[in-house]
């Protein structure tokens, strides 16, 4: 059997997002927002749907704000966080796992354009292995190392799931098993074992360093297996020997001797992140490298087309060419914008380019103005 790795839940945490921009975000994609109580007075919570369909959730938010440093009786510092939180994207039902992760992607290219402070908040991680759920009890899910919190697996709470770490306020990590189809209402025949990470932001905080959270996640991995037996009678046996030892202090909970065991009389599905989730993370964290525009390389790089008598100038700006073609004439002039290849514009209003033809005698003078972006902070460039 093979288990195939999923990013189930993605909370990422923004700082200081401009509102102008969240706003232009939600108009140009026909999205709405719905106020949510919050447990915390002070944190404002919201789902968000599409005007089209207000029942079905894309993503969630939650906002908050901070306020510190005061001088003479005046706060000189005032810092806003908000929480994207997109949930259920491998749920099996085509067109809500297409959307959500469609959003998702669009989120984080918003913050990577924006040049936003931003990281990973939360993740969980699930491992889907698609079998007959009837033999969901013919699985054993373990962990390794000691912790209070761990399920004993011969009084399972539910039916349908198992937890092999109990749910706790302050833990960072919380794994269980269940069967999926049984959750969302499908009939995929598919077993769901999930994996938590919390808090990434805490302590050492690896939030966006997308390296660190592969590590961290491989470092876990190595803590928890699970095995399949076609014998219910052994498996209990074995189901025995695990709950004694995770109640003993001692001895850890499961000997050397006893994996040997597991592993010689059941079938190990392997729990291993993937080379395209590792991708994934590292897409969702890694901020683009902006190569600054020198002088000197645009005035070197003007070319003379004699035959068509036109000067071509590309530059490069991020995910963006814009290539501005001079005739010699002082009254034509023709502007080509150009996107590279993969990319997503996020706001639907058109980028306008006003291009000035240059003399004879002097290097050409480029003015590049951006509508509707001036009004959200940025300025026009002149060469």
């Amino acid at each position: 059997m093979k288990a195939l790795s999923y990013l189930d839940l993605v909370k990422i945490q923004s700082k200081n997002l401009d509102s102008d921009l969240l706003s232009e975000f939600y108009k140009s994609n026909n999205l709405m927002y719905h106020p949510k109580k919050s447990k915390k007075p002070f944190v404002n919570c919201s789902r968000v749907t599409d005007i089209f369909n207000t029942q079905r959730t894309i993503f969630e938010t939650s906002y908050t704000s901070k306020k510190y440093e005061y001088f003479d009786g005046l706060i000189t510092k005032y810092e806003h966080f908000i929480n994207f939180t997109c949930a259920g994207t491998k749920t099996y039902k085509k067109y809500t796992d297409m959307i959500r992760n469609k959003y998702l992607d669009k989120i984080v290219d918003l913050l990577k354009i924006n040049n936003n402070d931003y990281g990973l908040r939360e993740f969980h991680l699930a491992f889907d292995i698609q079998m007959d759920i009837k033999k969901f009890i013919n699985l054993l899910p373990i962990k390794l190392s000691k912790s209070p919190y761990i399920e004993d697996p011969l009084n399972p709470e539910y039916k349908t799931s198992r937890y092999i770490e109990l749910r706790t306020r302050d833990e960072k990590v919380q794994a269980y098993i269940y069967i999926k189809d049984a959750k969302e209402g499908i009939n995929k025949n598919i077993i769901r074992l999930e994996i938590r990470f919390k808090r990434l932001y805490r302590g050492n905080d690896i939030s966006r360093n997308p390296y660190e959270i592969i590590k961290l996640i491989e470092k876990e991995l190595e803590y928890y297996k699970l095995f399949y037996f076609d014998d219910i009678e052994l498996l209990n046996i074995f189901k025995k020997q695990y709950s004694n030892n995770i109640k003993k202090k001692s001895s850890p909970n499961v000997p050397d001797k006893l994996l040997r065991e597991l592993k010689e009389h059941g079938e190990e599905i392997e729990l291993k992140l993937s080379d395209e989730m590792k991708k994934y993370i590292i897409h969702l964290l890694e901020k683009p490298k902006v190569k600054p525009i020198v002088l000197s390389s645009i005035v070197s790089n003007l070319l003379l087309n004699k035959q068509n008598k036109m000067y071509t100038r590309t530059i490069e700006l991020y995910q963006i060419v814009v290539r501005v073609v001079y005739l010699r004439s002082n009254r034509a002039k023709k502007t080509v914008l150009l996107l590279t290849k993969g990319f997503i514009p996020l706001l639907e209003s058109p980028l306008f380019l006003r291009a000035f033809p240059p003399t004879n005698k002097a290097p050409p003078i480029i003015n590049l103005h951006l509508y509707p972006y001036q009004e959200h902070g940025y300025q026009s460039v002149t060469y």
